[in-house]
């Protein structure tokens, strides 16, 4: 339950064509239906999180 808690917005980006989100010069892939939208990225304990829409 803690977990939840421990995460922090990194960037927030525009996807690219085929889904291609750049970060840090590394390229990490989503949906390429989401081309073109604006997306967050977190960093959770676990792993990097892209979401398109944060949600409290």
């Amino acid at each position: 339950m803690l977990e939840s808690l421990a995460q922090v917005k990194v960037a927030e980006r525009i996807v690219k064509p085929l889904g291609v989100v750049y970060l840090h010069n590394k390229i990490f892939h989503v949906n390429h239906k989401l081309e073109g939208e604006k997306v967050e990225l977190w960093e959770t304990l676990k792993r990097l999180e892209i979401q398109k829409e944060r949600v409290v």
